[in-house]
């Protein structure tokens, strides 16, 4: 049985910083509750695990975190390692999902390899669950990776980003692309340079990787994290001095801003690879950051796909039709039609299908969130939506007429794996420097209204919240 007591800050509705009371009773065999003010907060089922928080990140979520359609106030945080209570040095992955906490069986998510968007899931700092930036921490047993020896902490605390760079990796077909961008590397933006450089020095790669920035006194850290060369965007328009639509293979958009996903838009012309959102609109789709959220992608549908078969045939009208591919596929003419079809999906009991072709950009904005009192999408995560071509007429945006008219793909990636990650930490020594390269700042955890000040600064990459030793 364990019990803490502790006062945090709190990210508050509008951004501000609020600071409340917590107690945390429980055990990890029969769960937690948690007390706020005086008030039960939450009460948590078996397999969490109560750990001493060391050091957290400050990243761009958390600075947004108050854009996020998640409840408010909330003990934020979430790139952070933590120590048990023999010290060992533990990083915590940021979900708690019904295969983290041992209940794999129980969801359709979890069982098919989706653990990462889980419909029931809760996530440090962000969803409910109490965060890093607080000097304990709830953490799912499952998701605890134990930092190796050869990892200093002060890279050990940027796995989670580092985790989510290594995944855009992942999720990008590099063996296709010559050129090769990272639009606004700074805190996230710098770990894709880096793991984009680390793919190419493990694995073999024929791809340039520029670094495109607003400002020329991030030059030397972006080569020397990776970066072939470095590009600089104009300060007053956003242009780039000689480039042309489509400059640029693969364009990965980590600035988390519409304006910059409207620049990646022009410079992009086979993939657009959107990795930081900020819960708004970007290039006039809706439901932006749950495209990223649940990781899918847009692109177009060409009908040759469909080899000489009626439309029909060839996108699988029927539920579990098959297309060319092999993939699960359906032709949806609405959300609703779609909702009809597979009223399960909203719930989570059963998973959508893999590719949902539509007809414009507006039907695949309601395909991410057919329900605003949902989140989950009427396609798979990781899965496609596809707009068929000659559906559309005219193209409304700019994003809808890259698809459509130039074969973009638009793509997305979150979450990686902390274990793969730490693994490649392990055997490249050039990604075991990022800490040294990227911690601007060290700051305690009763200096958070500064620490975010100072992580929105131009010249702060990686703020650090460190929190005084102490015993649970």
């Amino acid at each position: 049985m364990s019990s803490v007591e502790f006062e945090a800050y709190e990210i508050c509705t509008g951004g501000e910083l609020g600071r409340a009371s917590y107690r945390i009773d429980g055990a990890s065999e029969r769960g937690f509750r948690i007390e706020r003010n005086g008030v039960t907060h939450l009460e948590l089922g078996p397999g969490y695990r109560l750990l001493r928080t060391e050091v957290c990140g400050v990243c761009s979520t958390d600075l947004d975190r108050h854009f996020l359609p998640f409840p408010l106030p909330q003990i934020a945080g979430h790139e952070l390692i933590a120590r048990d209570s023999r010290g060992c040095r533990l990083a915590p992955e940021i979900n708690a999902t019904c295969e983290s906490l041992g209940r794999a069986a129980d969801c359709a998510y979890c069982s098919s390899g989706l653990a990462r968007h889980c419909p029931s899931r809760l996530v440090l700092g962000i969803h409910d669950l109490p965060g890093g930036f607080g000097p304990q921490v709830l953490v799912p047993e499952g998701t605890l990776v134990e930092v190796p020896d050869s990892v200093p902490t002060e890279t050990a605390v940027l796995i989670e980003p580092l985790a989510a760079a290594m995944r855009a990796v992942e999720r990008v077909d590099l063996s296709e692309m010559r050129s090769v961008a990272v639009l606004g590397p700074k805190k996230l933006g710098m770990l894709v340079l880096a793991a984009l450089s680390s793919e190419r020095r493990m694995r073999g790669g024929d791809y340039t990787i520029t670094a495109i920035l607003r400002r020329d006194a991030l030059r030397e850290i972006a080569l020397e994290v990776g970066a072939d060369e470095v590009a600089l965007l104009d300060e007053t328009d956003g242009s780039l001095s000689g480039t042309t639509r489509g400059s640029f293979d693969l364009v990965l958009d980590t600035t988390g801003s519409s304006a910059g996903f409207d620049t990646a838009l022009r410079l992009a012309d086979k993939e657009l690879h959107l990795k930081s959102t900020n819960g708004q609109p970007a290039g006039g789709l809706r439901n932006a950051t749950a495209l990223v959220v649940d990781e899918l992608s847009i692109e177009r549908f060409d009908s040759n796909r469909a080899q000489g078969r009626s439309l029909e045939e060839g996108i699988g009208w029927v539920a579990g039709g098959e297309s060319p591919e092999g993939r699960q596929v359906v032709r949806a003419k609405g959300p609703l039609e779609l909702r009809e079809r597979y009223p399960s999906v909203a719930g989570g009991s059963i998973l959508g299908p893999e590719l949902v072709v539509v007809d414009d950009l507006e039907m695949a904005d309601q395909v991410i969130r057919p329900s605003d009192q949902d989140e989950v999408p009427a396609v798979r995560p990781t899965g496609t939506i596809a707009i068929l071509d000659g559906a559309a007429g005219n193209p409304t945006t700019e994003l809808e007429r890259a698809i459509v008219e130039r074969g973009m793909r638009l793509s997305s990636s979150r979450c990686g794996d902390f274990r793969t990650s730490f693994q490649r930490l392990d055997e490249d020594p050039e990604l075991r420097r990022l800490g040294e390269l990227l911690v601007t700042d060290r700051m305690q955890s009763g200096e958070l209204q500064a620490a975010l000040a100072r992580a929105r600064e131009a010249s702060a990459l990686k703020v650090l919240i460190e929190h005084p030793p102490a015993t649970l």
